[in-house]
C-alpha cells in the first residue's frame, strides 16, 4: 500500500460532515464542483492535483467555480 508520508505515521484529523461532492467538471482551466451542503466562506481552499484553484467570488452551498493556476 502506497503512503504519502515516508514514516507511515501520518497525522490527520477526521471531521464528519454533511457535505457531499456529487460531480466535477473541468473545461480548460475552469473547474466546476457541484454538491450538497458545501462549505462557503473565506476558509475554503480548493486544490486540484498539484494546482491551486482560485475560486470565483460567489461560492454557494451547491456549486464552486474556480480557475486553475498554471
Amino acid at each position: 500500500m502506497a503512503a504519502l508520508c515516508a514514516s507511515l505515521n501520518c497525522d490527520y484529523k477526521y471531521i464528519d460532515s454533511d457535505s457531499e461532492i456529487t460531480s466535477q467538471t473541468l473545461n480548460g482551466n475552469l473547474l466546476t464542483i457541484t454538491g450538497v451542503n458545501l462549505p462557503t466562506g473565506e476558509e475554503v481552499v480548493i486544490d486540484f492535483g498539484p494546482a491551486r484553484c482560485i475560486p470565483e467570488p460567489t461560492l454557494t452551498a451547491t456549486e464552486y467555480v474556480c480557475q486553475l493556476e498554471h
